[in-house]
C-alpha cells in the first residue's frame, strides 16, 4: 500500500515460487484474495533463478 500511495504508476507483482504457486495459490482462499485486491502475480523458479509466467 505505501509504494502505491508514494508511486502509484509502478505496477507492483506478488512474486511466488513454483512450487508455492501450485501447491497453495489455487485454493479458494488465495484466489478470493487475488481477485479481490486484483493482484499481478510473477511465478519464479528459484533454483535456476527463472520467470515462468507473468499473470495478470
Amino acid at each position: 500500500m505505501v509504494l502505491e500511495k508514494i508511486e502509484p504508476y509502478r505496477i507492483l507483482y506478488l512474486a511466488i515460487p513454483v512450487t508455492a504457486y501450485q501447491s497453495f495459490f489455487w485454493r479458494d482462499l488465495p484466489q478470493l484474495a487475488i481477485q479481490t485486491y486484483r493482484l499481478k502475480l510473477m511465478v519464479y523458479e528459484p533454483k535456476n533463478e527463472v520467470i515462468l509466467q507473468w499473470i495478470e
